[in-house]
């Protein structure tokens, strides 16, 4: 088993998955829980994902990031 530490952009991709890039992500996710890796995270990450949201008015995908 190895710890992985995520950027915030993987996060943002994963949990806002509108893009082939969040298909991308959640197939490397999915090989790093089948492998039993264990997946890391910054606090700081929190803060990072939900400042665009909260810029543009998207309060419903500023909460999306809170709760995941």
């Amino acid at each position: 088993m190895s710890r992985i530490f995520w950027d915030t952009h993987l996060f943002i991709y994963l949990i806002a998955g509108k893009s082939s890039l969040a298909q991308q992500v959640e197939v490397l996710r999915k090989k790093m829980r089948a492998r039993g890796h264990q997946l890391l995270a910054w606090t700081l990450i929190l803060g990072q994902v939900v400042v665009k949201p909260l810029q543009i008015g998207e309060l419903k995908l500023s909460s999306v990031f809170r709760r995941s």
